[in-house]
């Protein structure tokens, strides 16, 4: 749809021609707009093919969704890794069909959770499965018509050398003074001759074909955003943020309950002589004990309830 991957302009305007484009903001600014980038001679032939323009003038400047980070992937050229990349007009492509399709599914839950990821990936064992089905199909087809046009040539072939036999046949029985042949027994004879059978014609389509340039059987690759390197970062690291956040309440906890005893313990040493009075008045040892245990819990219930609403706040 015209809204997956839809990259934002920061600066500049939109590409309105074939041979304008625009930039990426990680290596370009607002000073490189109306500069001019040429398709290096070193890519295939293919990928030169592809592109009906060669020279591509900036327009505008932009971030595009499908680069989180800072890491833009590998190539086979120069140095492997890739710096920058620029984004071009449908209309500058020379093909007849597309090579890379985006498809936005409906899936369960939110992104990185259980569920989408197992609605993920059935999506994607459906996808790949319509996406061999429709190229298989249209390399079955690129192979018919091209057996088709062989055939074609090879019958006409065919017909052009029985019709110069059929000639030279005729030429010779009119130069002989008595026809041991008819005209149409000499055609039935050229015929036969001629003649070829199904497995001897896919015999001679398959040797014709042996040369051609046709196109490989189809590679399908399904990628989900699981594959994309930044969204893959950017997991990882909330992977890494989401461990740290379990282990940090357990350490604070710790830690108040070191604090809590340590200062129980000083209120107890400083209060011996008062406790001493009031065990000397009869005071049992649950009363004395109890003074402590309600100050110590007191102050554990109203320290949860107030940073339980302060976090909720904060939420």
């Amino acid at each position: 749809t015209d809204q997956i991957n839809v990259p934002e302009l920061l600066q500049g305007s939109l590409p309105g021609a074939a041979e304008e484009c625009l930039a990426d903001d990680a290596a370009f600014d607002e000073s490189d707009i109306g500069s001019k980038i040429t398709v290096s001679s070193d890519n295939t032939k293919d990928t030169l093919d592809l592109l009906k323009e060669k020279t591509f003038t900036i327009t505008g400047i932009c971030r595009s969704p499908l680069y989180m980070n800072a890491e833009r992937g590998n190539t086979d050229l120069g140095s492997g890794r890739l710096s920058a990349y620029i984004l071009v007009p449908q209309e500058t492509f020379d093909s007849d069909y597309y090579h890379e399709i985006y498809v936005d599914c409906a899936t369960d839950g939110k992104i990185y959770s259980t569920a989408y990821k197992k609605s993920l990936s059935t999506a994607k064992k459906a996808l790949k499965k319509a996406a061999l089905s429709a190229a298989d199909t249209r390399y079955q087809k690129i192979i018919d018509d091209a057996r088709s046009e062989a055939k074609v040539k090879i019958e006409d072939e065919i017909a052009v050398r029985k019709k110069e036999v059929l000639e030279e046949k005729l030429k010779q029985l009119k130069q002989l003074q008595t026809a041991s042949m008819s005209e149409a027994e000499i055609k039935k004879q050229i015929d036969s001759k001629f003649a070829v059978s199904d497995e001897e014609m896919n015999r001679m389509i398959d040797d014709a074909l042996a040369d051609a340039d046709l196109p490989d059987a189809p590679q399908i690759t399904v990628l989900t955003r699981n594959e994309n390197a930044a969204y893959a970062s950017f997991d990882g690291d909330a992977g890494i943020v989401s461990s740290i956040a379990r282990i940090f309440p357990l350490f604070f906890f710790l830690v108040a309950a070191l604090v809590c005893i340590t200062t129980m313990t000083r209120m107890i040493e400083d209060d011996r002589a008062q406790i001493g009075i009031f065990k000397s008045l009869g005071y049992s040892n649950a009363a004395v004990m109890s003074k402590y245990f309600l100050y110590s819990g007191s102050a554990g219930i109203l320290g949860g309830i107030s940073l339980d609403a302060l976090g909720s706040n904060a939420r």
